[in-house]
């Protein structure tokens, strides 16, 4: 009786276990899902964080979340339903924010972009209105997957959360993180669910598995190609981009980088000639220009347009240069003296303007190819440079003082206290740039640091080369509302006559261009020259020792004969094309307040300790092999990795899918038995796999058939092998007797392992070679 009572006061207890056991697939469920939109909203906040909006995207997401929530007992067409048309309004909204929305949708400009963002090299930063993007995006897949995923409809839930992922994978605005992270949940999704109801399997696991997979080794490998095919330059023939040893250059990081530059650490030098620039003065080549910094590299927003002779001139007093530029080899660039008006009628038709005023060709220039450009360079007059205080657009502004929102504080009030005592932007530009040069080494050999790389430069490194002064300038600037932008292109090269320059691939250079109202965008060059020069003179003294071609035209070695070339090469721009001591001095010769400015310095970085960096190599380059062995550490970490991971999961989700993981595991069977603690263990296993391969030759055992019978019956099929008989003996004893010797398990397993073997293919064909 008291029992009885007991089971039924246990019994509701007993139900709520069985209830709690059969909810947790569900909870797992969507958490796993939680864990897909939370690596996809990652993807939509870097972005935010970037060009702003987070505020407005974090709204939106939760908007999403609460309105799937509320329609989650809506039937499943009007659940889709209400997520397609946000995805439309999402579009829609981005569509009107277009410059000129009817142009852009009549000339399939839109579909051209969607090609590029996915297999180009257009990522989402390089939308021109990226956070109107993000957030008017964000609802329609956060909706969609979040209603089905509680609607218990696993596998579409995990379709569309994949999908959306694999779009930022494709256009490279996913990281390791958001990917690995992403990836892992929606099988999640589809594992759990499959616990929590019979709508997903296995065979769903495994192919949105091998689609994701393919997703990431396509980002890594189908984007360079696609990149090439719809690039501006529409060629990918140019291979400057990296030395003999197949390591990363100065030239390959900067001219070749297209819409986007990421920071590197250690690069080389290439010696190889590129242009012979014909001038009436020097100046700075320009090759384009970037106006969205991410902390780790740069971004230009806005697609190039085709050059329709209104480039426009700069607004203040100018100087006209005249230029002819020949290509030493294959090149995909199209450098000019800054600002460019017009270029010859021969290229007119194959050039296009960048949103930022650079010039790209559509197609690459063949060696021996030249081109004209005629350039308004705004006059470089100190005086007037002081004076330009006026109102600056607001199309300057929005564009060129943007700073991600963690940005560290640091470098602001570190630049305000360096510049306290300058009063005009132009004073503050130039202490800026002073004191970089000043409290900064020229080095190839760096570490490239984690975090806001400008914030890194001015507190935790002692060395650099261009990029890093560049943009540590670039940025203290625009903390101080100075706009300015991270330009690339050639520094003025060798000049072999009064108006000619050869300009080689270690040329390759970045600077700053600020601007001023009135005036216009000035160049300012932060990185010091002389150890720059020092550099690339002992480079092309290296290569010119090891006869390595196409490191000379005919006018260089003629120069190089006459030892005139250290004296020329690499020649720095007269203090009209860039900065210089001279016209610093003019200003200020020394930082205001350097006591006030050092004492902050060292209090604001008090907690971070120096990155430790690699030696400076007497030729300013960097050893091959340490850094063959560091590249490939960093490839591995990064997209090279990540490709490698997915490409050998994909595979093994392939061979899955085709049976080859078990033909694989048949195959593995048939040739290797391994000994076991257990002689009756592996007795009965010889037979299970003599038993296997008899089954596949004849037929399968019966049910309440012996393996005696069933031998037998095999044996009146087939040729008589008395192995069989005694493999039968040997289980029998092993089973029924209870008792077996490690002797005579190991002549079981023997005997499997020669009937497995001589019943395969290739034991038939080896049979029939030796005969």
């Amino acid at each position: 009786m008291r029992v009885s009572r007991l089971t039924s006061a246990l019994r509701p207890h007993r139900r709520t276990l069985a209830s709690a056991r059969s909810a947790w697939p569900r909870v797992l469920a969507l958490l796993a899902g939680v864990g897909l939109l939370s690596a996809v909203l990652s993807v939509l906040y870097g972005i935010t964080n970037v060009v702003g909006g987070t505020a407005w995207l974090a709204l939106a997401a939760l908007l999403a979340f609460v309105g799937a929530t509320a329609a989650r007992d809506r039937s499943l067409e009007t659940g889709l339903g209400v997520g397609g048309v946000l995805l439309v309004l999402g579009v829609g909204g981005h569509l009107l924010s277009l410059p000129d929305t009817y142009a852009a949708v009549t000339s399939l400009r839109v579909l051209r972009d969607l090609v590029v963002l996915v297999f180009g090299d257009l990522t989402l930063l390089r939308i021109v209105r990226a956070d109107l993007w993000a957030v008017g995006i964000a609802p329609a897949p956060i909706f969609a997957t979040w209603y089905l995923l509680l609607r218990r409809q696993y596998a579409l839930a995990a379709w569309i959360g994949g999908l959306t992922l694999g779009f930022f994978l494709l256009t490279g605005d996913a990281g390791r993180t958001a990917a690995l992270g992403g990836v892992t949940s929606a099988l999640a999704v589809l594992g759990f669910g499959t616990l929590d109801r019979s709508g997903a399997s296995w065979t769903q696991i495994r192919e949105l598995g091998i689609v994701l997979a393919a997703a990431v080794v396509l980002a890594r490998v189908a984007r360079p190609v696609t990149a090439a095919v719809f690039s501006p330059s529409g060629d990918a023939s140019f291979s400057g981009g990296t030395n003999a040893a197949g390591l990363t250059t100065v030239e390959g990081s900067l001219n070749e980088a297209a819409g986007r530059i990421d920071i590197r650490g250690t690069l080389s030098l290439s010696s190889t000639v590129r242009f012979t620039v014909t001038a009436d003065r020097a100046a700075l080549w320009h090759v384009a220009a970037y106006d969205r910094f991410t902390g780790d590299g740069w971004v230009r927003s806005g697609d190039p347009n085709d050059y329709d002779d209104s480039l426009r001139s700069p607004p203040g007093e100018t100087e006209t240069i005249e230029q002819r530029f020949e290509a030493e080899t294959a090149v995909e660039t199209m450098p000019a003296a800054w600002n460019p008006v017009s270029v010859g009628s021969d290229v007119a038709s194959r050039t296009r303007v960048t949103a930022l005023g650079g010039l790209q060709p559509t197609q690459s220039f063949a060696a021996e190819e030249s081109y004209s450009v005629t350039s308004e360079r705004p006059i470089r007059d100190p005086a007037a440079l002081r004076d330009a205080t006026g109102s600056i657009p607001d199309e300057i502004r929005d564009r060129y003082l943007q700073l991600p929102a963690n940005t560290p504080g640091r470098i602001g009030r570190f630049a305000a206290e360096l510049t306290a005592d300058a009063e005009t932007p132009f004073e503050k530009t130039v202490t800026i740039e002073q004191w970089l040069e000043d409290n900064r080494e020229y080095s190839l050999d760096v570490t490239r640091p984690d975090g806001n790389v400008a914030d890194a430069f001015v507190f935790r490194m002692d060395r650099g080369y261009c990029v890093y002064f560049a943009t540590a300038m670039t940025v203290m600037l625009r903390t101080l509302d100075v706009p300015a932008r991270f330009a690339v292109g050639y520094s003025t090269g060798q000049q072999v006559s009064e108006t000619e320059w050869v300009v080689r691939g270690f040329n390759s250079h970045a600077w700053v261009e600020v601007y001023f109202p009135e005036i216009g965008w000035v160049a300012f060059d932060p990185t010091p020259s002389g150890p720059r020069q020092t550099v690339r003179q002992r480079r092309l003294q290296t290569v010119r020792q090891s006869n390595r071609s196409g490191v000379d035209t005919a006018r260089t070695r003629l120069s190089a004969a006459r030892s005139t070339a250290t004296a020329s090469d690499n020649a720095t721009p007269t203090p009209a094309a860039t900065g210089s001591a001279t016209e610093r001095a003019t200003t200020t010769s020394t930082p205001p307040n350097q006591s006030r400015i050092d004492e902050q310095r060292g209090a604001v970085a008090a907690d971070t300790a120096p990155v430790t960096l690699t030696p400076d190599s007497s030729s300013g380059t960097e050893s091959e092999s340490a850094v063959t062995r560091r590249s490939l550490l960093t490839d591995l970490s990064g997209p090279d990795g990540l490709a490698l991971a997915a490409g050998a999961v994909g595979l093994a989700l392939g061979a899955s899918k085709v049976g080859l993981l078990q033909r694989g595991l048949r195959a593995v069977d048939r040739y290797w038995q391994p000994a076991t603690d257990s002689p009756r263990q592996d007795v009965e296993r010889a037979f299970d796999r003599v038993e296997a391969v008899l089954g596949r030759q004849y037929r399968s055992r019966r049910d309440g058939e012996t393996r005696r019978e069933y031998v037998a019956a095999v044996q009146q099929r087939g040729t008589r092998d008395d192995r069989l008989d005694r493999l039968v003996h040997l289980y029998e004893h092993a089973v029924y007797k209870g008792a077996v010797s490690r002797q005579r398990a190991d002549e079981a397993r023997e005997i499997a392992t020669q009937i497995s073997r001589e019943a395969s293919l290739l034991w038939r064909l080896r049979r029939g070679t030796d005969r």
